[in-house]
């Protein structure tokens, strides 16, 4: 696969073998690929970019930096190929599908986190982090009503914070919430969330 310094190049043009295009790169043909895999070819460039950057330990705005004058010209030669391809591919298509969402969404969805550090490439991170709610949500068919939907909701955001945080949702609920709460003042009640918590134990 080419490598970063061998920036992928996009097709040359349709062939006329269905769903079949040249990718060329360093002017040199090399090999016929569907489309999909042609797009695939051009994430994984990108994808390299944020393995670089974890490597290189970048933070902040040297990262925000690496991003954008590495990251970013991929995904204009992304673009561009998409802008391409999608002329050439039938419309009741998925890979029609992928490639007019992809154009749709360029700037709004897909490369925000370029000037924005810490906002990750993809959504895995989140959804790892939401896993025991989406593990759980048949046993939501089972609450009462919908105040119990919503108070399950908030012991989720609290777990999950403490999740984030690195600190024990049981200990802080145990040890620090249900003890205190009947005698935190109103003003006050801010200091038990898992931010501001410190366990002792």
């Amino acid at each position: 696969m080419p490598r970063l310094a061998e920036k992928v190049l996009w097709p040359t043009g349709y062939l006329g073998h269905e769903d079949e295009y040249e990718i060329v790169y360093e002017g040199k043909v090399q090999e016929f690929i569907v489309p999909a895999k042609a797009g695939i070819l051009f994430y994984q460039n990108i994808n390299l970019i944020e393995e670089i950057i974890k490597e290189k330990n970048h933070q902040a705005e040297e990262k925000a930096q690496f991003r954008k004058d590495y990251g970013e010209p991929l995904w204009e030669d992304f673009k561009l190929w998409a802008a391409g391809a999608i002329l050439y591919v039938p419309k009741d298509t998925n890979i029609y599908k992928a490639l007019n969402y992809m154009l749709r969404n360029y700037t709004a969805e897909l490369t925000n986190y370029i000037d924005i550090p810490d906002m990750s490439i993809d959504n895995t991170e989140t959804e790892r982090l939401i896993r025991d709610m989406v593990m759980g949500k048949k046993s939501y068919l089972f609450c009462r009503d919908l105040d119990a939907c919503r108070r399950d909701a908030m012991m989720y955001s609290l777990f999950g914070a403490c999740k984030v945080l690195g600190k024990n949702p049981e200990r802080w609920l145990s040890y620090d919430v249900l003890k205190n709460i009947k005698t935190t003042p109103k003003d006050k009640l801010y200091t038990l969330l898992p931010e501001f918590w410190e366990d002792e134990g």
